[in-house]
């Protein structure tokens, strides 16, 4: 689908993901982020996530990394409670242009692109340690988690 003719059509579609036989969307211009069934009937329209960098579902919680704002915006998708984390700078917890979001059993592992390091968090959400990364003059995809 495309065009955004219908409410869940897409203008620019950049992010999917599949989590639990689920699909998640995101249109990079309008900031709306699409859930599907598996059989891809929409269920639901998170909405105004613009400069969204990446998601990830950990536990029953949606992780986004919002570009524009330098922070982690998190969906408690039980009870629809939205907290967040990291503000813009250098330190602890702080972002320039957070990007992709990974976990494994005890970590969650944030690139902070434009600081040239991936942060480390446990599952509680407490900064753990950095890995800083070398300075480069390659696009800010240059550093992926996968």
């Amino acid at each position: 689908k495309a065009f955004g003719d219908k409410k869940d059509n897409f203008f620019s579609p950049s992010i999917i993901k599949k989590y639990d036989n689920e699909y998640y969307m995101a249109d990079y211009l309008t900031g709306d982020l699409m859930l599907y069934d598996k059989d891809y009937n929409l269920k639901r329209i998170f909405f105004f996530f613009f400069k969204l960098n990446d998601l990830n579902k950990i536990g029953n919680e949606l992780w986004l990394s919002i570009g524009d704002r330098s922070y982690i915006k998190i969906i408690n998708l039980s009870d629809n409670k939205v907290s967040e984390f990291g503000q813009v700078g250098m330190r602890r917890a702080e972002f320039s242009n957070p990007g992709e979001i990974e976990k494994d059993e005890k970590y969650i592992y944030i690139t902070d692109e434009l600081n040239n390091r991936i942060q480390i968090f446990d599952k509680q959400k407490t900064w753990v340690k950095e890995l800083i990364l070398p300075k480069t003059k390659i696009s800010k995809s240059s550093f992926g988690l996968n």
